[in-house]
């Protein structure tokens, strides 16, 4: 199944692939596969189309993707611009998942687009990542999100460009910044579809601990891998949907799903990292490393990020930060400029920002910024990245 978002009509499909999808060419020897998907539907194509998207394998379970259809060679009319990556269902899985499928705790990361007016042709421009995710939760097996779990799921949620909450409509504090920030713990439902693909929704979302007003009812679609380890599936959210709250915080976005470790919560030692952020100054993106002390819950590292990428005398722009104690999930910390640096944008901050760190488990996590409007006056800006523990490239080398 293929679930589309078309931004003018705020329109969500679910379209099916027809069996007449077929592998174009490949996969040569550097494991390039070319693939067409039929039978493509959407507000923008109300007749089915045709779209080829080009793979590149990584290993026996994971393929990089990327749509060529705007190739002059292609044979088909272009369709739009795509990329992704596709994962492995696991041996047997496919045509057997049940709400059975999705139990545990889990881990998800999303980034994506606010459709707010100001994001939305012709009164606005399309402005990527304005939308950005974590959230952790718990699975019941049985439809249920953290119903019975003592420690609740909880979000966090960031709209750039969105101007429905009362920081932006009243200001606070006498400033007004544009943007919609919720952070909160939350309950929710799930059903994983009759068919057995793994194609699972999730809504009926109440959030408990700081209910966001106006509400905000998401509707998010796992594609479940059925992976014991590693990606439990791929994710496409889309914010409210329903008739009511008649769609508050319009947004589309992909992410990503992980179970999550029953290590004790936490990170320590050395880690690589990429980032986003999107603020009035443009985007930053970044990749880096850094090393987490756990003893003195400090980070130090450094990054190369686009904002530095015109600067060829600026490399490696050193950062800090601090994490407070994971007893809870997720938590809390700060990451910063130091020694005068710009590895990172930090909007209306003097050099630092605060962010909530999501544990998967020793060697892998997300981390968002939290301060898009709150507390007053806010950043700005959003921020989200990833970390995963870095290995050395040889025996012996640091």
């Amino acid at each position: 199944m293929i679930d589309e978002f078309i931004a003018n009509t705020e329109k969500l499909t679910g379209a099916p692939i027809s069996t007449g999808s077929t592998i174009l060419s490949g996969p040569d020897a550097f494991g390039q596969i070319t693939f067409t998907l039929t039978g493509i539907v959407d507000a923008s194509h109300p007749k089915p189309v045709s779209i080829v998207v080009t793979g590149y394998i990584v290993d026996s379970t994971h393929i990089e993707l990327i749509e060529s259809d705007a190739a002059s060679n292609s044979g088909v009319t272009p369709f739009g611009t795509t990329g992704g990556l596709a994962i492995a269902q696991a041996a047997g899985s496919y045509g057997t998942f049940a709400n059975s499928s999705l139990s545990g705790n889990f881990v998800y990361g999303i980034t994506g687009v606010d459709l707010s007016t100001g994001n939305i042709p012709p009164s606005g421009i399309y402005v990527p990542t304005t939308l950005t995710t974590a959230a952790v939760f718990n699975a019941d097996g049985a439809g249920g999100l953290d119903t019975n779990n003592a420690n609740q799921g909880f979000m966090d949620v960031f709209l750039q460009l969105s101007c429905v909450q009362i920081a932006c409509t009243k200001g606070i504090d006498g400033v007004t910044i544009t943007g919609s920030q919720i952070s909160s713990s939350f309950t929710g439902s799930y059903s994983v579809d009759s068919s057995g693909t793994g194609r699972t929704t999730l809504n009926g979302f109440s959030f408990v601990s700081d209910a966001p007003s106006p509400t905000y009812s998401p509707t998010i679609f796992f594609y479940l891998t059925g992976n014991a380890s590693g990606p439990a599936a791929l994710i496409l959210a889309a914010g409210d949907l329903t008739n009511n709250p008649k769609l508050h915080y319009p947004s589309i976005g992909t992410g990503i799903a992980y179970p999550q470790s029953s290590a004790t919560p936490g990170i320590s030692g050395p880690y690589g990292l990429s980032f986003t952020q999107v603020g009035s100054s443009g985007e930053n993106d970044g990749t880096g490393q850094m090393t987490a002390n756990a003893t003195s819950q400090t980070l130090s590292g450094f990054a190369d990020s686009s904002i530095n990428s015109g600067l060829p005398s600026l490399p490696d722009q050193s950062f800090g930060g601090t994490f407070n104690s994971p007893a809870d999930l997720p938590f809390s910390g700060v990451l910063e400029n130091v020694n005068q640096s710009s590895a990172f944008t930090v909007g209306n901050n003097g050099s630092q920002f605060p962010v909530d760190y999501y544990f998967i488990d020793p060697e892998h996590g997300f981390f968002v910024e939290t301060d898009l409007v709150s507390p007053s006056p806010g950043s700005a800006q959003v921020s989200f990245g990833y970390y995963a523990g870095r290995t050395p490239l040889c025996q012996g080398c640091p």
